[in-house]
């Protein structure tokens, strides 16, 4: 025969046991452009950063939640005032580990449909500043 504490126990992680399986999915978080960088610098790939990106801006994703992880990765974004359906997000770093003075910027285009996320485009550019 069971306790009554027993039993209020057993009751209480009935009840509670199926709200801990339901927990919310931990957070996709965007790579941080900086480990962009630092892989692009040994893998030249800019293949492989848009494959990293694409896990955490999938289409459908709401352009809200994008723009926020992007922001959360190091880039600042704006939408473009000219197209209403492209939002720009851009990571700005000053580089002089080689020697030279380089801006090395990285720009994610987001692409929507309404509120969506449509698709994506990413592109890095250097400017060179002097050097060895």
């Amino acid at each position: 025969m069971i306790g009554p504490k027993l039993f209020f126990a057993l009751v209480v992680a009935s009840i509670t046991l199926p709200v801990v399986a339901r927990a919310e999915p931990a957070a996709i978080t965007a790579p941080s452009f900086a480990d962009l960088e630092s892989s692009f610098a040994v893998s030249g790939a800019l293949t492989q950063a848009t494959a990293a990106l694409s896990l955490s801006l999938a289409p459908a994703t709401p352009l809200a939640t994008a723009q926020t992880r992007l922001t959360q990765a190091g880039a600042r974004c704006w939408p473009d005032h000219h197209k209403p359906d492209l939002v720009k997000c851009l990571y700005h770093q000053y580089d002089l580990s080689d020697g030279a003075a380089d801006d090395i910027r990285w720009m994610v285009a987001l692409h929507s449909y309404g509120e969506l996320l449509h698709d994506f485009t990413v592109t890095r550019e250097v400017d060179r500043h002097g050097g060895a």
